[in-house]
């Protein structure tokens, strides 16, 4: 084990890093490097890792977006940013956020997020939901955190208004 080459104990640090959870190239690179390893050892791990297709940016944009645009349902902007944090160019994060979003496009998604929100207000389906101006502008506020474009987003708070002001005449 003490013998290990630098080579050897990257691999096998950067394995373990993927069993956590996948990862992009550049993100793969600046971790090996924040554990000490010089830049040949990184390009050789990283080539290694690619080539045994471990490492796949394709991939791991893919199911980064799936994940958050169906699991954590957030916004397109958000999605192509956190994939820019992690190292893919912005036309491979909308490529693969465009695929995804013909599962669940972004307005479904503030859709699913609106009724959340309502059912986590009412106790049974026949109880009737208050909605106040403030809690509007929370739902509002709390889904453009989310990165939802505005236009999503008010498409459906403006149906809801309807909803709720037609269901209280």
């Amino acid at each position: 084990m003490t013998g290990d080459s630098p080579l050897e104990k990257a691999f096998r640090r950067a394995v373990r890093l993927l069993l956590v959870r996948g990862r992009s190239v550049p993100e793969m690179r600046s971790r090996l490097r924040g554990m000490g390893f010089d830049d040949n050892v990184v390009d050789e791990t990283v080539n290694r890792l690619t080539e045994m297709l471990y490492l796949d940016d394709n991939r791991f944009s893919r199911e980064w977006a799936r994940s958050c645009a169906l699991t954590k349902l957030w916004g397109d902007h958000k999605i192509v940013m956190s994939l820019g944090e992690k190292g893919i160019d912005r036309e491979s994060a909308e490529a693969a956020l465009s695929e995804i979003r013909r599962e669940l496009s972004e307005k479904e998604a503030v859709e699913k997020l609106v009724e959340k929100r309502l059912r986590a207000r009412t106790k049974s389906n026949d109880e009737k939901i208050e909605i106040s101006d403030t809690d509007i502008r929370r739902l509002i506020s709390s889904l453009k955190g989310r990165g939802f474009r505005t236009d999503s987003i008010y498409d459906v708070v403006r149906r809801l208004k309807e909803e709720y002001l037609n269901d209280r005449q």
